[in-house]
């Protein structure tokens, strides 16, 4: 029995090892250049003096209708220098409201983001 039991495992084992030397055969890669759809969107937050504003949430949004049903899309919040940096996105046009809460100031805009463009957009908040 136990004679079988090896000459099955040494069988199995033999049966597993199978050896390909196809240098061809591998892992594809496929590689999707976006830059001709998408662009970078920076958003700088200023009070009504001109000062920067930090930790300031700034939502974007696909409509304008969204902005009441507070359906964003994406968030980010000012950084030390007042801006919001959300990266490459989707070109097209999309409204950003931004909110100060602890000041009770907000606005809101709309942008467009360009194809292979860096979309630096200015609210100024009241």
């Amino acid at each position: 029995m136990q004679k079988l039991l090896l000459a099955l495992l040494i069988l199995s084992a033999l049966a597993a090892c199978n050896e390909n030397n196809n240098p061809d055969e591998g892992q594809n890669f496929v590689f999707n250049d976006s830059s001709a759809t998408s662009g970078r969107l920076i958003v700088e937050t200023l009070d009504q003096s001109g000062n920067r504003l930090d930790n300031t949430v700034v939502y974007l949004f696909l409509a304008y209708e969204d902005i009441e049903r507070n359906l964003y899309i994406f968030f980010r919040e000012s950084d030390n220098n007042g801006k919001a940096d959300f990266g490459y996105i989707n070109i097209g046009s999309y409204y950003i409201t931004s909110i100060k809460a602890n000041l009770g100031l907000s606005d809101t805009a709309v942008v467009q983001v360009r194809s292979q463009q860096i979309e630096n957009k200015r609210v100024v908040l009241n």
